[in-house]
């Protein structure tokens, strides 16, 4: 009978300690990756009733500024003539259509369309925090992704933007979705990021010539991504042939038999082996200088592929243009008022007082609206990068789509320069800043176990006060820009546009109810002076709709018919200046309605027969 050997009972316990060690390891790695599942998705879902608290209350808490009237009356015009009026926008504003489209499509989704727009561009807005969550994410981490649509979120300037029916919120939707997928294209090329990149920017071609910018900014993205050492090394696809692993096998199995004085140098000798790049062993195998040729051909097979399919999603970009430039009516998506716009000759002039108002003018935007420690955070983020460089390609990649299409607006900009410009450019910033806290967070948590022994979800917490620290001072803003907009301390000539001055609709709706109460009991015949870029496109909206006895003419047929008015029947002239000149002795002063700062206000004129009619030689 054979003997059984005798087994330690302390190894026995050893084995079973070892085993379930290895048992527990098995399970902490399964259920890792379902708690960093479960945290996101939880972050995610903090994120959402956020960001609609603020943006669907009180939609209409704005009065309908000018813009916001005159894309409303475009959008009317082509629903009522859809192939007269398909460019419309074009022909008007030298701006391309997709808009004033999107706008018509929406129109009747709530009973208000003003209401209707402004959901839409709300919906804009879901998709922009969508895509900066998806690039966060992509090129850093989850939690960076979080942090920057919280920002986001509670940021004044996409708040003000994503509740007003204009151009920014999508705008803004396509730049995100433009950075996302040539961020996707620098890490891994494939034809979905091709196409999806190529949807961004052409989708952003129809929205506004802004757009041309990615045709730059993402190649440049791909290039630079494609440099970063970690995104380099992951798209290597060399795989070590049968010399190098019999060659691993044969140290490993000899390494034992060798004498305790040789056996370092074979222990290095077998670690240089398990590297990319071999020792000397391998330089001079014929084997390795052939695997070595493979690697170099598939990297540069990789920039090759990469080129070839960004090439193919800016073609296809332009591709989604192409039928809006075939247009009969092409030639005016260039008719633009060039007053906006300074001439290659007044640029070579350096104009610099236009320049330093601009850039005055920015700073202040972004001072109000981002506040300074999230500017602070972008800045550390971006110059702790480049000391740390070569892995600041991501860093840089931001900045360049954050900065550059900025200042080439400053450097173009005559005048309207309103911080509506920016806001496509916005979330990189918010990118960077997240980054910037990230890594003082981690800085936190590992001072706090080393040096203090605290846990690390204490430095987990410093790390949320600082998020809040951060967007703490925007929060009145926010609240004041949801409940009291004219209480919102907003850049000034934001308040001038939006609140104060005459593109304001601030007024419109207390003349409009005066107008009706006259008109329910006579004809009236109203005359919108133009002469101050007045709000003829209100009452244009508004009279739309109106039952009752209204008639609209311009103030340039006024001038030719002054002696008819006061009899031929209740004529009014709405303006928001000094009325004419001409007009003046023929108007008596009915009713004033301010803007909140009483800088500016709509009158409404009666005309009368003066006691001393002036004589008047009237010809064209």
């Amino acid at each position: 009978m054979q003997q059984q050997p005798y087994i330690n009972p302390a190894t026995i316990m050893r084995g079973r300690a070892i085993t379930k060690r290895i048992q527990h390891l098995k399970r902490r790695r399964e259920a890792i990756p379902l708690f960093w599942a479960a945290r996101d998705v939880f972050g995610v879902l903090v994120l959402i009733p956020l960001f609609l608290w603020t943006r669907l209350p009180n939609l209409l808490a704005l009065p309908m500024f000018y813009d916001e009237a005159i894309y409303l009356e475009y959008a009317r015009s082509y629903l009522a003539d859809p192939q007269r009026n398909l460019l419309i926008s074009a022909e008007k504003d030298g701006k391309p259509p997709l808009f004033i489209w999107g706008l018509a499509w929406f129109w009747n989704l709530f009973d208000d369309p003003l209401m209707s727009a402004r959901f839409m561009s709300l919906l804009g807005g879901v998709l922009t925090a969508i895509f900066i969550y998806m690039a966060g994410r992509k090129l850093f981490s989850p939690v960076v992704g979080w942090v920057a649509t919280f920002f986001y979120s509670l940021s004044p300037i996409f708040i003000l933007h994503n509740r007003l029916a204009v151009h920014s919120s999508w705008e803004t939707a396509a730049g995100a979705g433009a950075l996302y997928f040539a961020i996707c294209l620098g890490r891994r090329p494939r034809a979905f990021y091709a196409l999806g990149l190529a949807a961004a920017i052409g989708l952003g071609l129809l929205l506004k010539q802004t757009a041309y910018f990615y045709f730059v900014l993402a190649p440049l993205t791909v290039f630079l991504l494609r440099r970063r050492p970690d995104i380099a090394a992951s798209q290597r696809t060399h795989q070590s042939g049968r010399l190098h692993h019999l060659a691993h096998w044969w140290y490993k199995k000899r390494l034992p038999k060798f004498s305790a004085f040789y056996r370092p140098w074979l222990q290095s000798s077998l670690l240089f082996l398990t590297e990319r790049q071999s020792t000397t062993f391998w330089d001079i195998s014929a084997q390795f200088k052939l695997e070595r040729r493979q690697a170099q051909a598939v990297k540069w097979r990789g920039w090759l592929y990469s080129t070839i399919v960004a090439v193919v999603a800016l073609a296809l970009a332009a591709a989604f243009y192409l039928p809006l430039r075939t247009h009969p009516d092409s030639y005016l998506l260039s008719s633009t008022d060039t007053s906006y716009v300074l001439s290659p000759e007044e640029i070579i002039g350096l104009p610099f007082n236009i320049w330093q108002k601009n850039l005055a003018e920015t700073w202040s935007w972004y001072q109000t609206y981002y506040n300074i420690p999230i500017l602070v955070l972008a800045l550390a983020a971006t110059g702790y990068a480049t000391l740390k460089a070569p892995k600041a390609q991501a860093e840089i990649v931001l900045l360049a789509w954050a900065a550059l299409p900025v200042v080439a607006q400053i450097i173009l900009a005559r005048q309207h320069w309103f911080s509506r410009y920016v806001v496509a450019f916005g979330p990189p910033l918010l990118l960077l800043a997240a980054l910037g806290l990230v890594r003082l967070c981690h800085y936190f948590i590992q001072m706090s176990r080393e040096r203090l022994r605290w846990t690390g979800g204490f430095a987990v917490g410093i790390g949320l006060l600082l998020c809040v620290v951060c967007v703490a001072p925007l929060l009145k803003i926010d609240a004041d820009l949801i409940n009291n907009p004219t209480q919102a301390a907003i850049a000034p000539k934001d308040r001038w546009q939006y609140i104060e001055g005459w593109p304001s609709g601030y007024g419109i709706q207390e003349t409009i109810n005066y107008i009706r109460g006259l008109a329910a009991q006579d004809a009236v015949l109203l005359y919108i002076d133009q002469t101050d870029t007045s709000p003829e496109y209100y009452f244009l909206y508004y009279f739309d709709h109106l039952k009752g006895w209204i008639y609209y003419a311009r103030t340039t047929d006024a001038n030719w018919n002054t002696h008819n008015f006061y009899y031929e029947r209740n004529s009014y002239y709405i303006t928001t200046g000094e009325p004419n000149p001409i007009l003046r002795p023929y108007l008596q002063l009915e009713k004033v309605f301010p803007k909140p700062s009483g800088q500016a206000a709509l009158a409404v004129y009666h005309f009368v027969k003066p006691q001393n009619e002036p004589e008047m030689t009237l010809g064209r």
